[in-house]
């Protein structure tokens, strides 16, 4: 079998597969219409479902409430059934708050898009549609914010689900990643069979970032407290430094406990690498060689326009000066039509969250191809300044991998035509490529290519096979490291 036939193998089975998921979806929407479950003593449709196919119970759920979505609207039931969308296109779509007809011509346009490509089109659908103001969407999101812990009984393991509006989400997003980035860096010169996974990386930045916070509280009350009782006393309290512990000293971590700097520092049940554990690296001041600086927990880069940002002032509506209004949409300069502004984890931000950061924050301004930061430094620096990464962020605002919507904090600057082959260290020769892209490019030996007509950001980049490498002797100058 050819690369050819197999491709178009893999496509009619999707599209059998296809068939078979609108039939199972309109097989239940008919199960609940029924009301089938009553009749056979189950709780609902998805426990009919468990009992009659033998699919997980989330699954099932999923299923259920999939299908009456999509039954409600006869243009994406057909089209599932006929296999011209799969399963989750067909439930984006249905789901969508938009008019019947902009509905249809969503459905039209999935038949030729990925489900990743489908979800962007319905977010800037719904973006455009909005009925829901700005503060409506904040009071809902506040009122849906949650938490829940819970250990599964088979194997002991805790499992942790939460959810949060878009600015505190943010906020606990930028922290996250800063103490996995921590511990990619501590881990990265172990041999690879001692380095821990993502996820294990995530889980161990997850609780150093709880219980550093839950030490510094206890430490902070019981300080209250010995001051307290050493205010009619000459002699501190009996005890009070040794139920601190190690807790005041010198590390790293603060007054992280010792649990914290093991989860942070140590892949596994390793010892700690050997590495520097100030509190400055965690912070987030440093950046890599790629110029990717880790965020302060008080640091955050908000993508917006002058419009919206004029229209965001408390003063606009008075200010002579300016000539935009309160409620102007954002224009095609971001990458989620219809939103204010955007962070660089790629949370949407409305213009009452804009207003409520531009209060108490300050402003770098990124004017492209405007006087200003210097946006090219040549060949003299292979790493990237952080002027040029801010302006590289507001020009590409996420991978530029074609399909991809990772944000720009999960992102790395690459040079277009490689240092090492005399490309600069300018905004031109740069683009976001988050890690697996990028180490994708390189590993395939991959060239990334400018979009060649005005384009959205992001979009209209291609990626070919390199051409063979002209042999080069490298000298001392250029040692070629990373991208």
């Amino acid at each position: 079998m050819g690369d050819e036939d197999l491709v178009w193998c893999a496509q009619a089975v999707q599209r059998a597969i296809n068939v078979l998921e609108g039939s199972r979806s309109a097989l239940a929407a008919e199960a609940v219409r029924r009301r089938l479950h009553a009749r056979r003593g189950e709780a609902s449709g998805a426990e009919t479902l468990v009992n009659a196919t033998a699919v997980s119970g989330a699954l099932a759920r999923r299923i259920e409430r999939d299908a009456q979505a999509v039954s409600a609207q006869p243009p994406v039931a057909e089209a599932l059934g006929r296999g011209e969308i799969n399963s989750d296109q067909a439930a984006m779509v249905a789901a969508a708050e938009v008019p019947d007809d902009v509905r249809r011509e969503l459905c039209k346009q999935a038949r030729s898009q990925t489900a990743d490509q489908t979800r962007q089109t319905v977010r800037a659908a719904e973006a455009a549609w909005r009925r829901e103001s700005d503060a409506q969407r904040r009071a809902r999101q506040r009122a849906a914010r949650s938490a829940s812990m819970w250990v599964d009984p088979h194997d002991g393991m805790w499992h942790l689900r939460a959810k949060f509006d878009a600015l505190t989400g943010d906020a606990v997003n930028r922290l996250l990643v800063a103490a996995i980035e921590r511990n990619w860096r501590s881990d990265k010169d172990l041999p690879k069979s001692q380095r821990r996974s993502v996820p294990q990386r995530a889980a161990d930045a997850l609780v150093w970032l709880l219980t550093a916070a839950g030490a510094q509280s206890a430490d902070c009350a019981e300080e209250g407290d010995a001051s307290s009782r050493s205010t009619g006393s000459a002699e501190p309290a009996q005890g009070a430094d040794s139920a601190r512990g190690d807790a005041s000293s010198p590390s790293w971590a603060g007054h992280a406990g010792s649990a914290a700097r093991d989860a942070v520092s140590a892949p596994g049940d390793l010892e700690a690498a050997p590495a520097a554990r100030d509190r400055s690296t965690v912070a987030g001041v440093g950046s890599g060689d790629d110029g990717w600086v880790m965020p302060n927990p008080t640091q955050m880069i908000v993508l917006t326009t002058l419009d919206n940002l004029r229209g965001s002032s408390p003063h606009s509506a008075t200010d002579p000066e300016c000539t935009c209004a309160a409620s102007r949409p954002a224009n095609d300069l971001l990458v989620v039509p219809g939103a204010a502004a955007i962070t660089e984890t790629g949370t949407v931000l409305g213009a009452a969250d804009l207003r409520r950061i531009a209060c108490d924050t300050g402003v770098i301004p990124v004017v492209m191809g405007g006087p200003g930061e210097v946006l090219d430094v040549g060949r003299a620096k292979r790493t990237i300044p952080p002027a040029i990464r801010r302006a590289l962020i507001a020009r590409d605002q996420g991978c530029v991998w074609p399909g991809c919507d990772r944000a720009p904090i999960h992102c790395d600057g690459h040079h277009i035509q490689h240092w090492l082959d005399d490309g600069p260290t300018s905004l031109v020769n740069l683009a976001l490529l988050c890690h697996s892209h990028h180490q994708r490019l390189h590993e395939y030996n991959l060239v990334l290519h400018l979009p060649t007509a005005p384009a959205p950001p992001g979009e209209g980049w291609t990626v070919t096979p390199a051409p063979p490498r002209k042999p080069r002797t490298p000298t001392g100058d250029h040692v070629r490291q990373n991208c």
